[in-house]
């Protein structure tokens, strides 16, 4: 259930980092255009069938996100 979260999350972060981007290269790193099986979350919180609001990240993206989570949660609790 946390890897959902994070790859919602993921999405947010590299929707707001291409916001104004035109950088295919920074899109294909960030970004996918087919849903994973980690974007199952993402889905249910889609409003429209007809226009695709959300961005869904690429694999490895989710993957840093969860890893600088992670080390952040350490940091907090004194790890």
């Amino acid at each position: 259930m946390k890897m959902f979260s994070v790859a919602y999350v993921s999405g947010f972060i590299a929707k707001h980092f291409l916001n104004n981007s035109n950088c295919d290269i920074c899109k294909k790193c960030l970004i996918c255009e087919v849903p994973s099986p980690l974007d199952v979350y993402t889905g249910f919180k889609k409003h429209s069938n007809m226009v695709q609001c959300l961005t869904y990240p690429t694999e490895k993206l989710v993957e840093t996100v969860s890893t600088a989570v992670t080390f952040g949660e350490c940091d907090v609790n004194g790890g």
